[in-house]
């Protein structure tokens, strides 16, 4: 079943390649699929059957008329000698209303270029064509490349065809392929040009590695943010890998993503390494299975994983706003280098025991589970550090954005900010895109003398700075798309950023006017556009800047738009829900309402659409944690910030909960007594009967025995006292636990 709408795109192959390689990128703004020609396998069929074939399966025809007629089929079947584009089109007319046509025919003001214009009878025939096309009043006209992909965005945004809508699209919904083939299952999207550029020896390094026999099983790539880590990786994944490793398959995974769970990592690594169905991985095998089915694959079969962004299911990481920290805001002391999960921990220890299998890693911070107590990697978990760019690459890197500027001026400027890549790309674009300096560094640096990177003695503020000057360029819209991005936790969808931005009450009148700024901040270095999930991203080092420019009532304004939008999704009734990503749109509310300070609005929705799914369907109790601190705003030693104590009570037993099944039960057991303390004062005996059996449950396996015998009586006198026989019944298998232990 279909579930983007095909666009057939008809034109002479050989005339604009610019316009159509606008057309290309135009129609996959808009979240559908293209046909062409060229893209098609070679078959027996005649060139006329495999266009008309194209016209019937495609829901919409787009035509590009230039200045040549096209290419004649001299078949029996076509006595007028019509081009393939006319007769494409008389197909395309046949279908009725099954199928919509565009057509975009180039304007008399623009300027050709690249071929000849057609003479004679072709010129007539053209002529003829477009007063025909023009009667049908089907046509726009065109007349730059930019002028031709926003034309085709406005009309393609309006057709009946057009189904996604943007709860369906808040994660990449990629197919798990057959191995060999590789498994993407988050691209990356945040590389400015058209590859990596320098870091030849690291490279070398990694492929060193690699094809050594005696190689260990996993290599960490750890470095700040913005290093570039994660664009050497993936250079090395899809370039490298598999001309020098005989691989079974390869899986590149990235933790920054928000579906990318440690969970949801074992279930699609293992479906994947074992050809069976993601469903019934998630149905019908226990988490603790899967990882050893998973390990036992790797073990026995060469595949490579590649982790990207590890540092996110670090302690250090485990935040609502992991997505905005700076390297200066996260400390690297071994505690917060824990695993969350301790789970995860221990099973990335296992991975180092790989026999057949290679793991290359990608992270800010090292992990402690991957560390000896001196300090030091432990066997099996090689490690390289990544630092800047060399002065060579550094100015390749700057060149590439076709910025001019001597080595002699640019090496200490990328000196003192340490050759940092993202920085280098950022201040690039903004030279680039500077209406005054036009790519001239030289003029740029005359007309902005404030610009000194090496004023600051702190890598924060450097980068801060840097960022300023890079943002200064953007008109009012492309950096209020900006700032939006920025409050996102997760990338931006087309479909998402379309219903905040575009319409007659909205910041741009139509989605072509919107694309031209997204497509300014993707010039700049400041987005990332993922082509295959046409979904928008930031790097948490531009994430953390840009909100931190924005001020408090801008803030609220974009919380309060983004509430709006979310708040209108469709609901996912809990006791249906078989992923943590069916709830990715209830997520994003409850972090907006928190944004908003609307702490007891942020409770009920909890309550309403999270609760029931992340305890019983789901065991997210991480997911659970991360969610609930946030109503503790004060500290965790203090009450949550709602004003009914019932709410207080609720949400103090829901965070004991997440923490107890995250294996953390001393951690649970403070927040079990404050529960019973706000029930008590509220002489609720009901749920203080209950709130006293989860404490003794958690005493118990913290090992305070003695304490957990006395919760469970203390509960089972309560239920005495209220004729409750259940929670009787309950509290009597509590004691005779505490007893048993």
């Amino acid at each position: 079943m279909k579930t983007r709408p095909d666009v057939m795109i008809s034109s002479t192959s050989y005339d604009l390649p610019e316009h159509r390689k606008e057309a290309l990128e135009a129609i996959q703004r808009q979240s559908m699929h293209t046909i062409r020609m060229e893209d098609l396998p070679a078959s027996s069929r005649t060139a006329l059957e495999v266009s008309w074939a194209m016209v019937d399966e495609a829901e919409i025809y787009l035509a590009i008329i230039a200045f040549r007629y096209g290419s004649i089929d001299d078949t029996p079947r076509n006595p007028n000698r019509l081009s393939y584009t006319e007769l494409e089109y008389e197909r395309a007319f046949a279908r009725g209303d099954a199928m919509e046509r565009m057509i975009f025919i180039m304007s008399d003001k623009h300027e050709i270029t690249g071929g000849d214009v057609e003479k004679g009878e072709g010129a007539v025939k053209l002529d003829a064509f477009k007063a025909r096309l023009r009667k049908e009043n089907i046509v726009l006209e065109f007349d730059s490349p930019a002028d031709l992909r926003a034309k085709i965005i406005d009309s393609l945004s309006k057709s009946r065809f057009k189904t996604a809508d943007a709860a369906s699209t808040l994660h990449a919904n990629i197919d798990i392929p057959k191995p060999p083939a590789p498994y993407i299952a988050h691209a990356y999207s945040l590389l400015q040009t058209d590859g990596l550029i320098g870091r030849q020896a690291e490279l070398e390094k990694i492929t060193d590695w690699a094809t050594r026999a005696t190689a260990t099983p996993m290599l960490q790539i750890v470095a700040i943010g913005g290093m570039g880590k994660s664009a050497l990786t993936w250079k090395w994944f899809n370039e490298t890998a598999p001309k020098e490793l005989k691989l079974k398959g390869g899986l590149w995974w990235s933790f920054y993503e928000s579906d990318a769970t440690w969970e949801n990592f074992v279930i699609r690594a293992l479906a994947y390494v074992s050809g069976k169905p993601r469903e019934e991985i998630e149905k019908g095998v226990p988490a603790g299975e899967r990882e050893d089915a998973l390990w036992g694959i790797l073990d026995r079969e060469p595949y490579l994983l590649a982790l990207d962004g590890l540092e996110r299911i670090l302690i250090a990481y485990a935040r609502a706003d992991a997505a905005r920290l700076q390297d200066g805001q996260v400390s690297d002391e071994r505690a917060l280098r824990k695993t969350a999960d301790p789970r995860t921990g221990l099973f990335l220890r296992r991975l180092l025991k790989l026999n057949a299998s290679r793991v290359l890693v990608s992270t800010r911070l090292f992990p402690a589970a991957l560390e000896r107590e001196d300090g030091y990697p432990m066997p099996g978990a090689a490690r390289l550090d990544l630092t800047g760019l060399s002065d060579a690459d550094a100015v390749e890197l700057w060149r590439a954005f076709g910025v001019s500027g001597t080595r002699e001026e640019l090496t200490p400027l990328f000196a003192s900010f340490g050759h940092h890549p993202l920085l280098l790309q950022a201040l690039a674009g903004e030279v680039k895109k500077d209406r005054r300096a036009r790519g001239d560094f030289a003029l740029w640096r005359k007309n902005n003398p404030g610009f000194d990177p090496a004023q600051h003695p702190e890598l924060g503020k450097r980068q801060a700075h840097i960022l300023e000057y890079a943002l200064r360029g953007l008109d009012d819209g492309a950096r209020a798309v900006l700032h939006t991005v920025a409050a996102f936790r997760m990338p931006a969808s087309q479909e998402t950023l379309d219903a905040l931005f575009v319409g007659d009450d909205k910041r741009f009148a139509s989605p072509g006017a919107f694309d031209a700024a997204l497509l300014d901040l993707e010039d700049r270095g400041l987005v990332g556009w993922d082509a295959g999930a046409n979904r928008y991203d930031l790097h948490p080092i531009v994430r953390g800047v840009v909100w931190n420019t924005v001020d408090g009532d801008a803030r609220t304004a974009i919380f309060t738009t983004m509430e709006g939008h979310f708040s209108a999704l469709p609901v996912v009734d809990q006791d249906e829900v078989e992923r943590l990503e069916d709830l990715t749109s209830a997520i994003q509310l409850y972090h907006t309402l928190i944004d908003l300070g609307r702490y007891a609005d942020a409770c009920d929705l909890f309550d309403d659409r999270l609760n029931r799914a992340t305890l019983y369907r789901l065991s997210s109790a991480r997911q659970r944690v991360e969610l609930l601190e946030r109503l503790f705003p004060d500290g965790l030693d203090r009450l949550p910030r709602l004003s009914k104590p019932d709410d207080q009570a609720f949400t103090l037993n829901a965070l004991a909960l997440a923490y107890q099944y995250s294996g953390q039960p001393g951690a649970a057991a403070p927040l079990y007594r404050r529960q019973n303390e706000v029930r008590e004062v509220a002489d609720d005996k009901k749920n203080l009967s209950a709130g006293l059996r989860n404490l003794s449950n958690a005493l118990r396996f913290s090992g305070a025995l003695h304490d957990a015998e006395a919760a469970a009586r203390h509960a089972l006198m309560l239920t005495r006292v209220i004729d409750d026989a259940f929670g009787e019944a309950v509290s009597l298998q509590y004691v005779g636990l505490a007893l048993a232990a």
